[in-house]
């Protein structure tokens, strides 16, 4: 089995490029981890942990879950062991993501404005 890559996608040309930090500063790339550009092109972008739904989280592979836990969340190769089964990592990955202050996305619309900050705050 060929090993995981981890590339940066731009769908609208789907071009694909070998991560690296500069590249990774681009908002037009998309990070993927895949066996090789054609299947990079195809797998969807790995999630943002802090816009992550509960949903979402819990459509990820195993595979990919492993990879959201060491690459997006930082954590060690001992909490994601792969001998884990995929609900263990998600129970491990869940108050991770969602104790950070987050909380699954929830739309409601009128309210993009509500956040912004106003006048001189100390």
């Amino acid at each position: 089995m060929a090993k995981l890559v981890r590339y940066l996608v731009r769908r609208k040309t789907e071009d694909v490029y070998i991560w690296t930090k500069m590249l990774a500063k681009r908002k037009d790339l998309e990070e993927v981890f895949a066996r090789g550009p054609e299947e990079a092109v195809k797998k969807p972008a790995m999630p943002n942990p802090d816009t992550i739904s509960l949903d979402d989280l819990e459509t990820l592979t195993k595979e990919d879950l492993l990879l959201f836990g060491i690459h997006k969340l930082g954590m060690d190769l001992e909490q994601m062991d792969p001998k884990r089964t995929k609900d263990e990592l998600l129970d491990i990955i869940k108050p991770a993501v969602f104790a950070r202050g987050h909380e699954p996305p929830m739309e409601v619309p009128g309210t993009e404005q509500m956040n912004r900050p106003r006048g001189n705050l100390p």
